[in-house]
Order: structure tokens, then sequence, then C-alpha cells
């Protein structure tokens, strides 16, 4: 684990997320740093990444290995991210252990994963829209120790560049953001 209040860190990333939602108002079509999704199918993605582990937290059914396109994505991020968060929050849910898409897991591993990918899709997002990328500087750094010590445990995955491309240079004073993003093959 490389952040210490998983369960604040995960709000905080639904907070900026939210507002780089209303900031795609308008500009779903646009491309994005993922280059196979534009700002719409990014959207999905982040809806999707909230579903997937919700539902695997609520325990109650198999979660979706297919991304859905979700007719209103905005309001399908209030829901599925609030309902992650109340399923993330069930007594004792952090310190089990459960099957789910990434191996059986801790709770605490999986709100990580989660953290993980939506950090480093929320810098993908505010690039394809144009805004400010140095979002929550704390949050990125920890996502970047996380990712490396998940590939360094369960392999890297190969850096194709419709994936994971092969790591990126970044100037020496790049925000946290931006070298999780090169880290993840991301020109910044």
């Amino acid at each position: 684990m490389t952040v210490p209040d998983l369960l604040r860190a995960f709000d905080r990333v639904i907070a900026v997320d939210v507002g780089l939602f209303r900031a795609a108002d308008g500009k779903h079509g646009r491309p994005t740093p993922c280059r196979e999704w534009n700002v719409r199918q990014l959207l999905c993605h982040l809806v999707f990444i909230n579903e997937r582990y919700a539902i695997v937290a609520e325990r109650e059914a198999t979660p979706p290995f297919e991304q859905p396109t979700y007719p209103d994505v905005g309001a399908a991020f209030a829901t599925w991210s609030a309902r992650a968060r109340e399923a993330f929050r069930q007594p004792g849910f952090l310190g089990e252990v459960m099957p789910t898409p990434i191996g059986e897991q801790s709770g605490s591993v999986v709100v990580q994963h989660v953290l993980n990918e939506l950090v480093a899709h929320s810098w993908d997002l505010a690039r394809g829209l144009g805004e400010p990328t140095d979002l929550v500087p704390d949050l990125a750094e920890a996502a970047l120790r996380s990712w490396k010590v998940a590939f360094a445990e369960f392999g890297e995955p190969p850096r194709t560049p419709s994936v994971i491309d092969t790591v990126k240079p970044v100037p020496a004073n790049a925000s946290a953001a931006d070298r999780l993003a090169a880290w993840l093959g991301r020109e910044v």
C-alpha cells in the first residue's frame, strides 16, 4: 500500500474527476493520450473502473469484463462512484481477501488499484480536455510507486502504444502526475 488513508484518497480522486466530468461537457469527441479512446470513451472507462470494483466489493455478482457505453456518463459516474465508496467502507472490507479481476486480493489492494487507475486516467482526461494535469500530487506519487511495485510483483505487461507504451522522458521539474503519465508511456 502506498496511501495511508485509502478511503479518503478515493474521495479526493472522485472529487477531481467530478470536476473533469463537468469540464468534458461538449468535448466528448476530443482525442486523449489513450490512443484508442476519445474523451467520451475515457469517461466511460472511469465509470467502468468504479462499476467493476464496486461489484467486486459488494460480492453479490460477477463484475463485468467488457466496458459498456453509458448513455448518461455523468450520471453513471455519480452512481457507480457512490456505490464503490459505500462498498469500500463496509466494515472489514479493506482486510478481507476476495477474488477480483486482478486475482485474489485484499480490499485494500482493490482500493489502491482503483486509485492507481483513476489517478492515471484523470491525467489522461485532463490532458485531452486541455485542463491542468498536476492533479492530487501526493496521490500521483503514491500511484507511481504502486504501479512500479505491481509490475515488479506481477510482471510488467508488454509495453505497446495502444495500452502502456514505453517509459517516456520527463523534465527534471515534472510534476508527480506528469512523471506517472510518462512512466505509463504518455508524452508529457
